[in-house]
């Protein structure tokens, strides 16, 4: 079944999904969804980085002064 007044979307009868048919859309969409997942792997690494940094600094500071 199609969706009123959305040319690239239909409805299965079965679920009730709405499933988008324009395949350039869904790339697109893939797309997206790869760079935020890249992105938030990132953050995880700097964050882990940073810690292993504020680690390394403590200890150079306490060998320093005590």
């Amino acid at each position: 079944m199609r969706v009123e007044n959305q040319p690239h979307l239909i409805k299965d009868p079965t679920t009730g999904a709405i499933l988008n048919t324009n395949s350039a859309e869904i790339q697109k969409a893939r797309i997206r969804k790869n760079k935020r997942k890249n992105e938030a792997q990132e953050i995880k690494e700097l964050k882990s980085e940073m810690k292993e940094i504020k680690e390394l600094l403590h200890q150079l500071l306490g060998k320093n002064h005590g």
